[in-house]
């Protein structure tokens, strides 16, 4: 979720505590739900991404802390040496 999402979610949520009121207090609140409903589909869609994540990970799931940390150990260990091996060579 990007910073933009982030400020919308909380602008909707804002507007939700507000409520509505006046001449167009219906016509206001549906669009106010059908936001809400648009805003929460895409947050189900993150958390459902996530637990992808998570679930692709068994050390996790598992709770084999040790296993995860080596694992993520060597992952980052091979990031590192590739992002070594593609930098630019400096001359002395």
């Amino acid at each position: 979720m990007t910073e933009a999402d982030r400020a919308k979610v909380k602008r909707l949520m804002k507007r939700c505590q507000i409520g509505v009121g006046g001449r167009n207090a219906v016509d206001n609140a549906h669009y106010i739900m059908a936001e809400c409903y648009g805003t929460l589909g895409k947050l189900m869609a993150e958390v459902e991404r996530l637990q992808g994540v998570l679930d692709s990970r068994p050390a996790i799931n598992a709770g084999l802390e040790e296993a995860y940390t080596n694992w993520s150990r060597l992952v980052y260990s091979a990031d590192m040496a590739q992002a070594v091996s593609a930098a630019p060579k400096v001359k002395n």
